[in-house]
């Protein structure tokens, strides 16, 4: 019996220590070490002994024909790894020594050789005619490759094929994946290779046993299940002697029908379920059948970025951090080679698209749909942006054959980004929630014209906690998709796959097998330790091939079918003898488990690893070992009663499958009790909720503790910090003003959403949950890259952080840009108001591509009133002038007006601007004003008066003696008289000052007195 998983009650982390039997219960580590290096495999009495030689030198297998591996080195030898050992250790893993002392099993940093399996065959072994046999049994054969990893040649390599225990409990399948080379306790002869390994240098191996023989070595199968094989390899170090190199696992399923010819298999008691008790080839009438359905998903690792909008001029543009996306929608990139497998292998088998239902990435979506309307697309590279001028030609190409698949396929929206639910509840950013649910709908809608959506809630990591669906309605007001681990029986068990009632909201969760979803986050170049998966299935899974992960994940899909076959064959057992009637009992029930393939939201498996996948799934529809359910069928079905026919909660594993597996009877005619959602034996989110005060910023890394401030074993290195949450709440803050701006009544505003979007979009991908799990080897610790930065947090999702982190910080700065675009522009000098009533002249400007709607906030002194102006419109990348009444009751003073400009509701868009004043006269200096005025004009008349006069008698005089002289009288006097217009006549002898100082101008006395 496998391990099963048992959730707690609440938020109480205590009780997973005292679980006795759960694969949570806590095994003692050594001062320092997480439970999460803890292995739930076999126990080796000293792992740090296997991990140096790649096997347990100390226990061979009992049964193991052919010799005995090589002594394990000398613990003296236990150094720092070569270079050359460095390339062949799984990416960021630690160094050799570090590997040693953790235990790590597999060993992600084998200090002599990495041993790699790159085929197995056949991959399920099922007796199909045309595969390999010996005396009609099949024979498994794996091959692969030694990498010499030291800096010394090796020679005298050998290699030899083991094999475990097999399962048919879909819980335990994984289990001696990570187990110790004492659990493989079958063993075939060792096959030595010619030649030598040079430092850097590889060697092929192919080896082969047959399942079962008369005579002659073999894996001694004979019952159906799921068996873990291990292929180990010696060899001799120059200068170190003979050493175990490293091992490499996998998985093999075994169907009754490879069986048919092992002696002895037709009168055992899964023979003759298989065979039935005449001897035929024909399964029992009424052998379970489980019901397959498969969420696809389309989505990407999100890259797109924001910018300032305007930026770029009055068009919007796409931005990207890089061209990832545009290689995975071209020919042969991930996105379109995940459309190439399905239409392959539903060509093949029709009836599996009746199964299938495309989970699509709605701001994949909107960015495809963007870039395929013309959009410039920029890739903003680390050192230049560069423009991509091909990019519409392929986007539209894999935008159309989405659009010709989705019109006949099921279709539900992921979270958009593959946001992280529970870190989007805690920013309380409607924005971010309207992006989930329906406005998620929506955008499929738009984009590939699907009419009715499946409308459910998707958490990309697998579990939704509660307190998201007391707050967020767009997760409550929809059925949940999620991991069975996440949810709670009443008497803290887990349930099974299929439907369960929500306690509280009463809505529908539909629950998926942990174990089958984890081996499918395993494969792939980026593979993954979900949330949900069993802390102590967890391992450095870069420790095994790519072929290795597929090759499990295949296993995965066919162990529910060999779960409903023991159930079958349990069940006939139990009911092979008659009642006292001589009535045969009912036979086993035809209802088996709810498969639900949920493969991780960027499933990063190229398209062969997917079509292998579907075409597993494939063949068991064919087999009639499945049948397909649409995923709407699936969501629509009864809720699962609460206990079995055992009296255990279903789920609980002690009849009719382990937890999670969908086992045994569905609870018809039993109460469908509801469940909780309780992630929290998972690892406590890191929110504001569980890390207290979010005010400061936070650097880097925050570890997450219990409310206590205690560490919490085995939480979930994936969850989004803090600081980032944080953060992004508070840009979106600044986002929804920015949205709240637009002037809405003016016709050119129809263009801001497709600029303020992407801001949207950045937020979302700070948030994302995509890699976030990724590397390492799924724990809380550090021991790889990071071991010596405390602050840069676990191994799992490092570089998934760091980009988390980037994102928030574009975030801020797109937000600060955009608010900082609407500025206010003051007078340059002093403003002076020619009257107490002149109107203050101020001018808005606007560098957004589209209008907004302003408001005034005046503080004025006391004497100083100005009129508020109401909501201005500012014209998009352009300005206003604006005219603001005053009036002052002050008279020629200076004083200071303090103008800020501010959004509708009161958010300061720009800093307080400080216009000085100078004010005009009172009503008094203007009266005196007014007389000085009148008293100039009169003297002005006087003067025109006598100026005028003084003309008048000159030419009276002219007149009186015309045309001669004067021959008597004195001669006339050169100065003028009294009331002349030169003035009144200067007293005798005076000087008249400067304007006479010329002698030539002045008479001399005689002249005087003869006169």
């Amino acid at each position: 019996m496998g391990v099963s998983l048992v959730c707690t009650a609440g938020l109480a982390l205590t009780p997973l220590a005292a679980l006795p039997g759960s694969a949570f219960a806590q095994v003692p580590a050594g001062e320092g070490e997480s439970s999460a290096f803890a292995q739930a495999a076999p126990a080796v009495e000293d792992p740090a002994q296997e991990n140096a030689a790649g096997g347990d030198p100390g226990n061979p297998p009992a049964s193991a024909p052919g010799p005995a591996p090589a002594a394990d080195p000398d613990s003296s030898l236990l150094a720092e790894g070569s270079s050359t050992a460095r390339a062949t250790a799984a990416p960021g893993a630690p160094d050799p020594a570090t590997s040693l002392e953790l235990g790590l099993v597999p060993n992600p940093a084998p200090r002599f050789a990495r041993v790699a399996i790159d085929k197995i065959t056949p991959q399920v072994a099922d007796g199909a005619p045309g595969s390999d046999a010996v005396d009609g049994i099949p024979l498994v054969t794996v091959s692969g490759t030694i990498t010499n990893s030291t800096d010394q040649a090796i020679s005298d390599v050998s290699v030899r094929l083991q094999r475990g225990e097999g399962t048919s409990d879909t819980s335990a399948v994984r289990s001696q994946l990570s187990a110790s080379t004492a659990a493989f306790g079958v063993a075939g002869p060792e096959h030595v290779l010619d030649g030598t390994i040079a430092p850097g240098e590889s060697m092929d191996f192919e080896i082969s046993l047959p399942l079962a023989a008369v005579r002659g070595p073999s894996l001694q199968i004979d019952t159906p299940g799921v068996y873990p094989l291990l292929a180990s390899a010696q060899g001799t170090v120059e200068g170190q002697g003979a050493v175990a190199l490293d091992s490499a696992r996998t998985l093999l399923p075994v169907l009754p029908s490879a069986l048919r010819l092992v002696p002895g298999y037709a009168d055992s008691p899964a023979g003759r379920a298989e065979l039935g008790t005449d001897g035929s080839s024909q399964a029992p009438a009424k052998s379970p059948v489980s019901e397959l359905t498969i969420v696809y998903p389309l989505s990407a690792n999100p890259t797109r970025r924001a910018v300032r909008p305007g930026l770029d001029g009055p068009s919007p543009t796409v931005h990207l951090t890089d061209d990832s996306l545009l290689g995975e929608l071209a020919a042969g990139g991930r996105l379109s080679g995940l459309l190439d497998a399905l239409e392959g292998a539903e060509s093949e088998q029709p009836e599996l698209k009746d199964a299938v239902c495309l989970a699509i990435d709605p701001e994949l979506l909107r960015t495809v749909d963007d870039i395929a309307s013309g959009q410039r697309v920029v890739v903003d590279g680390a050192d230049e942006a560069r423009e991509i001028t091909d990019a519409k030609e392929t986007a539209s190409s894999w935008l159309d054959r989405l659009r010709a698949m989705a019109g006949n396929h099921c279709t539900v929206a992921l979270p958009p980004a593959s946001a992280d639910i529970d870190a989007v509840a805690a920013t309380g950013s409607t924005a971010l929630a309207d992006a989930f649910g329906a406005g998620a709908r929506s955008e499929i809608n738009r984009v590939l014209g699907v009419a009715d959506p499946v409308d459910a809630t998707i958490p990309t990591k697998g579990t939704i906690a509660q307190s998201t669906l007391d707050s967020m309605k767009q997760a409550s007001e929809r059925p949940a998709i999620v991991a069975a681990s996440g949810l709670c029986t009443p008497s803290g068990g887990i349930p099974r796959s299929g439907t369960h009632r929500l306690e509280g909201s009463g809505q529908t969760a539909l629950a998926y097998d942990p174990y089958l979803a984890t081996a499918l986050s395993a494969t792939g170049a980026v593979p993954e330790n979900p949330r949900y998966s069993d802390p102590e299935q967890r391992y450095w899974l870069e420790s095994d091939s790519a072929e290795a992960r597929l090759q499990d994940a295949r296993s995965a899909v066919i162990a529910p079918v060999l779960a409903d076959m023991a159930d079958s064959q349990a069940a006939s057992q139990t009911d092979s003898s008659t009642d006292d009637s001589g009535d045969t009992p009912d036979a086993p029930a035809e209802q088996g488990r709810k498969v639900l393939l949920m493969p991780p939201s960027v499933w990063t498996l190229d398209d062969a690893g997917v079509r292998s996948i579907l075409d597993t799934a494939s063949s068991q529809i064919t087999a009639g070992h499945m049948r397909p359910v649409g995923l709407a069928e699936a969501l629509a079905q009864p809720p699962a009663g609460g206990v079995d026919p055992t009296g255990q909660d279903a789920g609980d594993g002690e009849s009719g499958g382990e937890s999670g597996d969908g086992g045994g009877d569905n609870g018809a005619g039993a109460a469908a009790e509801p469940v909780r959602s309780d992630p929290a034996r998972l690892g406590l989110s890191i929110t504001p909720d569980t890390l207290g005060d979010d005010s400061a910023e936070a650097s880097g890394y925050v570890a997450p503790t219990a409310p206590d401030g205690s560490p919490i074993p085995d939480a979930d290195p994936g969850a989004v910090d803090i600081g980032t949450i944080t953060r992004v709440r508070r840009a979106m803050s600044k986002v929804d003003v920015i949205r709240r701006l637009v002037d809405t009544s003016d016709p050119t505003a129809n263009s801001a959403d497709a600029f303020i979007d992407p801001l949207r979009s950045e937020a979302l991908r700070a948030l994302s949950t995509t890699f976030r799990r990724a590397g390492g080897d799924g724990s809380i610790r550090a021991v790889g890259l990071d071991a010596g930065d405390p602050a840069a947090g676990p191994d799992t999702g490092r570089l998934a952080r760091d980009a988390g982190v980037g994102s928030a910080r574009r975030l801020e700065s797109a937000a600060d840009e955009s608010i900082a675009a609407v500025t206010l522009i003051p007078p340059g000098a002093v403003y002076t108001m020619a009257s107490p009533n002149s109107p203050l002249l101020l001018v808005a400007r606007n560098e957004l591509p589209f209008p907004v709607r302003v408001a005034l906030r005046v503080d004025t002194p006391p004497g100083m009133e100005v009129q508020d102006p109401g909501l201005i419109s500012v014209p998009a990348s352009g300005s206003r002038t604006m005219q603001l009444p005053a009036e002052s009751t002050e008279s020629g003073t200076r004083t200071g007006i303090t103008i800020a400009l501010e959004s509708a509701d009161g958010y300061a868009l720009s800093d307080p601007v400080d216009v000085e004043v100078q004010t005009g006269g009172s009503r008094l200096a203007w009266i005196f004003a007014l007389v000085a005025g009148l008293l100039a004009l009169l003297l002005m008349a006087r003067r025109y008066v006598t100026v005028r006069r003084g003309k008048a008698s000159e030419g009276d005089a002219e007149t009186a003696a015309p045309g001669g002289e004067q021959d008597s009288g004195p001669e006339p006097d050169p100065r003028p008289g009294p009331g002349s217009e030169r003035g009144p006549e200067p007293d005798d002898g005076a000087d008249n000052g400067d304007e006479h100082d010329n002698p030539s101008d002045r008479q001399s006395p005689q002249d005087w007195r003869s006169r």
